[in-house]
């Protein structure tokens, strides 16, 4: 349970469900008008759908003040998925899903204590990878993620719809969880990627600056993606 200026990232109590279907819908609400009317009500229900399920997900809140400001499910490695092109997927890492941050709080760190809580998690359950999907519409948090260590990881997109591609990310656990970073920011006491130097990623210095560029003989994202040992698992097409 992780605290930070009267922050509170807990699990979620079942008095807690109506707080975070209404957190996570208003925070995905902007992404209407980007979608097509069908598109977005079939994203619609499929949130409220994983939002309702009784399954093996963690729910993990962020609370202030006796207030539910964010939310994510964090899916446990070997979770089995029905994805909306009609097949299933079995996930070899843990996963996450649904991270929302009310619009009122955003701005404060909140969804970055949430990812921080599900790669302890994971990484306390063994998982050396922990992966999540996401959009190019989603510009804000694709940045976030991407400042934290996540690389594409191709191997895991799906494609809901004709034109539509979800994309998947990836970020190795091996590394310190205080330093996912390129080894030009590394300090001697070990913060960067130094357990594994196949990993492209950034790190955010003292000064609060990401290091963009890549390290020197940093190999491709795609062999980044290689090096973390991560594969899609065909399955059998099932009816929707």
């Amino acid at each position: 349970m992780a605290r930070a200026h009267n922050l509170r990232i807990r699990d979620a109590r079942d008095s807690d469900r109506d707080a975070m279907r209404d957190v996570t819908l208003s925070a995905y609400a902007e992404y209407s008008a980007l979608m097509p009317a069908e598109h977005w009500e079939a994203y619609r229900r499929d949130m409220l759908a994983a939002l309702n399920e009784e399954g093996t997900a963690e729910r993990i809140v962020a609370e202030r003040d006796g207030a539910i400001e964010g939310s994510v499910l964090l899916y446990p490695a070997g979770t089995v998925v029905r994805i909306p092109d009609g097949g299933t997927v079995r996930r070899d890492q843990p996963e996450v899903r649904l991270l929302a941050v009310a619009p009122a709080a955003r701005g404060r760190g909140i969804g970055r204590a949430l990812i921080d809580e599900c790669a302890r998690r994971a990484r306390r359950s063994g998982a050396s990878v922990l992966a999540l999907h996401t959009t190019d519409m989603m510009r804000v948090a694709v940045r976030m993620y991407e400042r934290m260590g996540f690389v594409r990881a191709p191997e895991l997109d799906y494609r809901p719809a004709p034109g539509v591609v979800v994309k998947g990310y990836a970020l190795s656990l091996d590394a310190s969880p205080k330093g996912r970073g390129c080894q030009r920011n590394a300090s001697p006491k070990g913060r960067g990627n130094t357990q594994n130097p196949a990993l492209r990623s950034e790190i955010s210095p003292p000064s609060g600056r990401a290091c963009r560029r890549p390290c020197a003989g940093s190999p491709s994202r795609a062999a980044s993606f290689r090096a973390l040992g991560l594969r899609r698992t065909p399955s059998p097409r099932s009816e929707s």
